[in-house]
């Protein structure tokens, strides 16, 4: 039985999927007569092309499928994210000039702007830069902004609220303020879509001037080069970034203009729930136990509503507070023994329904840690994060488990009879620690 034939795409499409160059490149190259398929020149770039069957040269050289290559850069501000720029400025090319090293022609995956810095990637496999760039995928990406002023996390909420520029609608998917100083200081914002010049658009809505942007993370990947360099990344990691995306939104209501985007979007499905219960109100649940039914109070304690106490020497920053937050909204709702590891407004490990709390906290850090060996981090996950445990450390043991792991704040419903020898222990690795004086406790 004949095998089947792949399907048939343009010319410069198909050079560009063979790695050799971008579509637009191919183009020029196809109507100058440079380009051969099957020993014609051909000067359409839409001429159709079976990759499987059909030979392609440029300049008399035949074209072989190129090694995928993916590339992370800390692109410096200043240079342009093109191959070419037509006022002659300095482009994210001059990178590889200065390396020395001989690559396979890589596109960029997105931009970042002339003024902009941080995490770029790069790569000769144009249909996995289309996944990664897809609005459909929501891949997240975080930001460190500096702003010309003083801000608060009142502005934080704002962005995350949404706000209008030119009759369009922008929002963070997560905000928190980093640092201040006298006149300024730097925020963390979080994106899950990519509209033209949204950080910078948000911020004049608000009436605050950027100084400066720089994306640290993509998905999974962290920035970890230095400025003007650059990392190749395994074919793992880069399937791990396609992978990540949303297939569901679960909502209350939306307006006919948020349903037709969703609907225009392939794989993503958008439930209406016609309303969500409010956390704060009282009620039962009700549990099955042998022989008969087990009736409690609801949980409806909210964590933005307590009053966080310091019991550490050391409080913790804007940021950690912000995750500690997190992290405890989250504790709520997994079953106890509860610790969550969490960073970046992200959860980064779980440990859940454990008899020991030192257990709980060892699961979740070796969880953390394998998602880092499998995504090739160059650190656990937990480093750096913060710890929430969803009652009280009744011995120091489960506290200095998360610390080994990483941890610098903790959050924890405090009393128990040994809180001093806990709190102590914070001291001494100089970690903050806050109490909520609630206790969750999911069964």
């Amino acid at each position: 039985m004949p095998q089947k034939e792949g399907r048939k795409v343009g010319l410069s499409r198909a050079l560009s999927k063979l790695g050799y160059c971008s579509r637009s490149r191919a183009a020029e190259l196809i109507r100058a007569g440079r380009v051969r398929l099957n020993g014609n020149v051909r000067r359409d770039p839409e001429s159709p092309v079976r990759l499987e069957r059909d030979r392609i040269a440029v300049d008399g050289q035949g074209i072989e499928p190129q090694k995928k290559v993916y590339l992370m850069m800390n692109k410096p501000r200043g240079l342009v994210t093109t191959a070419s720029d037509e006022k002659g400025r300095e482009t994210v090319y001059a990178a590889f000039e200065n390396a020395g090293e001989s690559l396979p022609w890589v596109a960029p995956v997105g931009r970042l702007d002339q003024a902009s810095e941080g995490l770029l990637l790069l790569t000769n496999d144009s249909e996995w830069g289309a996944r990664v760039a897809a609005p459909d995928t929501h891949l997240r990406k975080t930001y460190h902004v500096q702003v010309a002023s003083v801000a608060s996390e009142q502005l934080a909420k704002a962005l995350t609220a949404g706000v209008d520029s030119d009759g369009e609608s922008l929002r963070a998917l997560a905000a928190c303020v980093l640092r201040s100083g006298e006149k300024n200081c730097w925020l963390e914002i979080t994106l899950d879509e990519g509209k033209n010049r949204q950080i910078r658009r948000m911020f004049e809505a608000v009436g605050h001037h950027v100084e400066k942007i720089k994306r640290v993370r993509y998905g999974p990947l962290q920035l970890d080069v230095h400025p003007g360099k650059y990392r190749k990344l395994d074919a793992e990691a880069a399937k791990a970034i396609t992978e990540i995306f949303t297939e569901v939104i679960i909502a209350p209501d939306a307006t006919e203009e948020a349903i037709k985007i969703v609907a225009a979007k392939k794989n993503l499905r958008l439930l209406l729930a016609g309303g969500l219960p409010d956390p704060r109100e009282p009620g039962l649940t009700v549990k099955s136990v042998a022989g008969g039914l087990l009736v409690q109070s609801r949980d409806n304690a909210v964590v933005d509503e307590m009053q966080l106490k310091v019991v550490s020497k050391r409080a913790p920053s804007e940021k950690e507070l912000a995750n500690l937050r997190f992290a405890f909204r989250v504790a709520k709702h997994v079953k106890s023994n509860t610790i969550v590891y969490a960073t970046g407004l992200a959860t980064v490990g779980i440990g859940a329904g454990q008899m020991s709390r030192v257990d709980a906290a060892r699961i979740a850090a070796r969880k953390a840690e394998d998602a880092a060996k499998e995504l090739k981090l160059p650190a656990p996950m937990t480093e750096g994060s913060v710890v929430a445990s969803d009652a009280f450390f009744p011995f120091a043991d489960g506290l200095l488990v998360a610390i080994e792991a990483g941890a610098t704040a903790v959050i924890q419903p405090g009393g128990s009879m040994r809180d001093d020898e806990v709190i102590k222990a914070a001291d001494a690795h100089n970690v903050a620690m806050v109490f909520t004086g609630v206790r969750h406790f999911r069964h």
